[in-house]
């Protein structure tokens, strides 16, 4: 389980000494949705929701790991406005999938692949993968069974710059599908607190 995991691991790792991950009535419909999501029984989840409720830890890192534990294969594309903090996120990402609290619970996992193991795309011994770039990053040649959306503006931007929102939805339109395997079947994500009425 998704929540179950993320506990073990603030309790086992401690990340910023932090050893709890105190969850709330929310993060369990979170983690439903996220789940039909990986089923392939949802292909379009959009969760908005304020800062400092753990959205980038439980979805962002989090749920890639679980993903990539329960299908090996699984490709993953993750962005956010600034591509430092993405792959900040998916080096904790990558943490989580070295960890001793992540080999307790999947014993079996075959771990990260030597030959391609960085902050920007990490892969996984059975070629699953997390590829981190940002809003404005590029993405040729990558696609992916999950794409994550995280805050793909500053929120302090969103209700000022009609060309920055103007940018990034048509960016979702045109660039976000073509890089799914199965744009039918595969899931996109976006996760972010909103702040205007044209935000994506």
């Amino acid at each position: 389980d998704l929540l179950e995991f993320i506990q073990l691991y603030f309790q086992e790792e401690r990340p910023l000494g932090i050893s709890k991950f105190a969850l709330s009535p929310f993060h369990y419909v979170i983690a439903d949705r996220l789940h039909q999501c990986f089923e392939w029984k949802i292909t379009r989840l959009i969760i908005n929701i304020p800062p400092g409720h753990g959205k980038t830890e439980l979805i962002t890192k989090s749920f890639p790991v679980w993903a990539l534990w329960n299908n090996p294969h699984t490709q993953i594309i993750a962005t956010w406005y600034s591509t430092t903090l993405t792959q900040w996120f998916s080096s904790e990402a990558n943490q989580y999938y070295a960890s001793e609290a992540f080999r307790k619970v999947f014993p079996r996992n075959k771990g990260i692949s030597p030959q391609q193991n960085t902050k920007e795309y990490w892969k996984t011994v059975e070629w699953g993968w997390y590829y981190a770039t940002g809003t404005w990053g590029t993405i040729t040649g990558k696609r992916a069974n999950i794409f994550l959306i995280d805050d793909p503006i500053k929120p302090d931007e969103a209700d000022k710059s009609t060309v920055i929102r103007d940018w990034v939805n048509s960016w979702f339109s045109n660039t976000v599908p073509s890089r799914l395997f199965n744009p039918e079947n595969d899931c996109i994500i976006i996760v972010q607190q909103r702040t205007h009425d044209d935000d994506l």
